[in-house]
């Protein structure tokens, strides 16, 4: 489970930061995200079905020392920069869609620790 961002989403939480004033010895550190937590399973059928390829996806083990969920918790980021996550899952594939093709490039080999075919599919898209 992961907390996946829209890249704009994050740009806008940049600038949100970036307007805040400044106090002495005012530094804030908050988590951006959506405070949503997005399985890889979730994210490859959003994948397949705004792409239209439907193959089935290669499981492996969780790599060990992975945490089995990272979702930020964004309520400071809301409080302090007034920021929240307005794009969800599907308009970052489709949106991601509309930059470039959707090539869903299949492993070579069954090598690929973890997560990294998810990696590579998702730079593909």
């Amino acid at each position: 489970m992961r907390d996946y961002i829209h890249v704009s989403d994050l740009a806008e939480a940049h600038l949100a930061a970036a307007r805040r004033p400044v106090e002495p010895g005012g530094d804030l550190t908050v988590n951006i995200g959506r405070g949503q937590g997005v399985s890889v399973r979730e994210l490859l059928t959003v994948i397949a079905e705004v792409t239209g390829d439907h193959r089935e996806p290669l499981v492996e083990p969780r790599r060990a020392g992975d945490a089995p969920r990272a979702v930020a918790d964004v309520r400071l980021a809301a409080k302090e920069l007034g920021f929240g996550a307005g794009r969800g899952v599907r308009e970052m594939v489709e949106s991601r869609g509309r930059a470039g093709a959707c090539v869903i490039p299949r492993p070579r080999a069954a090598s690929h620790a973890g997560h990294g075919h998810l990696r590579a599919m998702l730079a593909g898209l």
